[in-house]
This record gives C-alpha cells, sequence and structure tokens, in this order.
C-alpha cells in the first residue's frame, strides 16, 4: 500500500505577509533595546556623578569642611593665599578619586597647561601619553559620544570632562579674575558651591546638602575647539569648570560666550550640535547644564545623592538648588 503526501509551499502572499509581522516586531523591539541601553548609560552617568559627589566629601573631610576652590588665576587677588596658578577644581578631586598616579605628578606650582608634569603642553612639545592618561572614565556621560580632547591643532591639548561644577545664578565677566571685588559678587544669588579663588565650608549650606546641587552635565563640542570653553574643565578662564543655573537644563535659550568662542558661529556646520546652542556676548559667559538623556540632565547634590532634574524644572526651583544660602522655597 502506497501512502500519498503532498506538502504545501508558502505562497507568495503568506511569505509577504510574515516578512511585514516580522519587521513590524524588530520596528518595535529597536525602540526598546535602544531606551534600555539609554538607561544603562544614563546609570552610569548617575554613578559618574556619585563618585564626584563622594569625592567632594571626603576632600572636606581632611580639609576641615573646605570644598575644592572652583578655580584660581595667576592673575586674582589672593589674599596671602599661596594659590596664583591657574587650575581648576579637578585636579584637587585626583587623591580622591582614585587616580593617584595623576594626583602624584600634577604640579600646582605651575599653571594647568604647563609640561610635563601636568597633562598637557604647548603643541610644539606636547605630550599625548600624558593626555591619554588623564582621560578616565568618569570624567565622560556615556551619552555624549564625541571627542573628549581638546584638538591637537589648538595650542594646548588637554581632556575635557562633561561634569562641571555649580557656579550658581552669575555670570562670569571677563575682568573677575584681577578685580578684589569678585569676591563680593555671589551674594547676588546667596552662595554657589564652588566659586573664583574663594574658599566654601559645608557649614554653608544652610539651605541643606540635599537642596543644593554641587556638579551637573554639560555637552562637549564635537569639534574640539579650544575656543568653545564647554567641558574644558582644567582651565580656569571664564566659565570654562562650571555651569550656572542662569538657565534651565536643556534651555533653548542659548548659552552665551566671548567673542569668537560659540562654535554655531565660527565653525563649519558638521560641527555645530543644535543641542549645544550659543550667542556671542562681549564681556560675559555663562552655560547651562546640558545632556543627551531624554528630558533632563542628571545633577550631583551636597549630600551625595544624584538627582534627575527635568527640562520642565521652573527657573525659580533650579535657582534655588543652585545656590547654598538662599533659603528659598523650592516648588518644581
Amino acid at each position: 500500500m502506497s501512502v500519498n503526501s503532498s506538502r504545501r509551499a508558502f505562497t507568495l502572499v503568506e511569505l509577504l505577509v510574515v516578512i511585514a509581522i516580522i519587521g513590524i516586531l524588530i520596528g518595535l523591539l529597536l525602540p526598546a533595546v535602544q531606551a534600555a541601553r539609554e538607561a544603562a548609560r544614563r546609570m552610569q552617568c548617575t554613578n559618574n556623578l556619585k563618585q564626584w559627589a563622594l569625592a567632594v566629601h571626603n576632600y572636606a573631610d581632611i580639609n576641615k569642611q573646605y570644598l575644592p576652590l572652583g578655580a584660581t588665576n595667576a592673575y586674582t587677588p589672593n589674599a596671602g593665599l599661596n594659590i596664583d596658578k591657574r587650575t581648576s577644581w579637578l585636579p584637587r578631586m585626583y587623591a580622591f578619586i582614585e587616580q593617584t598616579t595623576l594626583a602624584n605628578q600634577y604640579d600646582f606650582g605651575k599653571h594647568f597647561y604647563q609640561y610635563p608634569n601636568n597633562q598637557e603642553g604647548a603643541n610644539a612639545s606636547r605630550n599625548p601619553q600624558a593626555c591619554e592618561s588623564a582621560k578616565f572614565s568618569i570624567l565622560y556621560c556615556p551619552s555624549d559620544q564625541v571627542d573628549n580632547e581638546i584638538a591637537a591643532s589648538e595650542t594646548y591639548g588637554r581632556a575635557r570632562c562633561n561634569y562641571v561644577g555649580c557656579y550658581g545664578y552669575h555670570a562670569f565677566s571677563h575682568g573677575d579674575e584681577v578685580r578684589e571685588e569678585h569676591h563680593d559678587l555671589y551674594t547676588v544669588f546667596k552662595g554657589a558651591a564652588f566659586k573664583l579663588s574663594k574658599f566654601v565650608t559645608l557649614s554653608e549650606f544652610t539651605d541643606g546638602t540635599s537642596n543644593t546641587m554641587l556638579f551637573s552635565e554639560v555637552l562637549l563640542n564635537s569639534g574640539g575647539k579650544d575656543a568653545d570653553k564647554r567641558g574644558d574643565v582644567y582651565n580656569d578662564e571664564c566659565s570654562a569648570p562650571f555651569y550656572a543655573t542662569i538657565l534651565t537644563p536643556n534651555s533653548s535659550t542659548p548659552d552665551v560666550m566671548g567673542s569668537g568662542n560659540c562654535p554655531d558661529v565660527t565653525a563649519s556646520a558638521g560641527a555645530v550640535n543644535p543641542r549645544r546652542p550659543c550667542v556671542e556676548v562681549a564681556g560675559s559667559e555663562y552655560y547651562a547644564a546640558r545632556s543627551n538623556h531624554s528630558g533632563g540632565v542628571n545633577a550631583a547634590m551636597a549630600d551625595g545623592s544624584v538627582r534627575f532634574f527635568s527640562d520642565t524644572i521652573s527657573a525659580n526651583a533650579w535657582t534655588a538648588y543652585g545656590s547654598t544660602q538662599g533659603a528659598e522655597t523650592v516648588s518644581e
């Protein structure tokens, strides 16, 4: 007895339907995968900021509750303090973020750009290995995938950083670093965590450490231009190692920087990032906290916690979180 067997093949219509269903499933899956990856990147960014906040506390524990100076400048009157070399808060943190080698080699008797002890040098005698060694992971938010070094074509090459200190509700006026009265400018916004050539102690955080920001994020310039100081945290100049609360997170209002410094004006179209708008205003600079996270930015608080602040936070609340002793009522 023979058994007849027949196999029915897919018709073209059925095959197309299957392909369409697979395409729809992939279309649904990809955004979910991308969202999961961004959630992981945002978590890594949160962990980075927590390390910076804890480093500040460890620094304060052995320095009589003083926070690191926000920046110092060779041209700033220092009231007898031996802090006359150009540097920012970041190298002072080396010993507290497990960068012992960098801490031992950094020379506070030299400016931040002076080769060979510090990480960069004049282009003619630059030390690329030193610059590379200073590019460690907690400098960077994984959601900002751009070049993380000032271009080698610039006079001084150096690593940059996505994390900057809170400068409060204050624009950096060119000339602050050469005027003694700059010490009194900070009463305008009732104090901030970091200042220029002026120490801040944890006891000044009368608003409460959980209500005061230490650090937040900025987006780096994909062109690596020295003129654009955002993220140029080793540099004491202007607002380079800071962000201001004048603008809310990811504000559509442009950052303000000095003449010739805005890549949206001076760079080629390929170097312009629409999430980093800027305008040029002679004599004044301030930068908003900005990130590639959807809907807001991460910020490290003075109690060691990290919060995610929405782009829709009110200007008054954002300003309040940027002050140490404003006694404001925070309402987001």
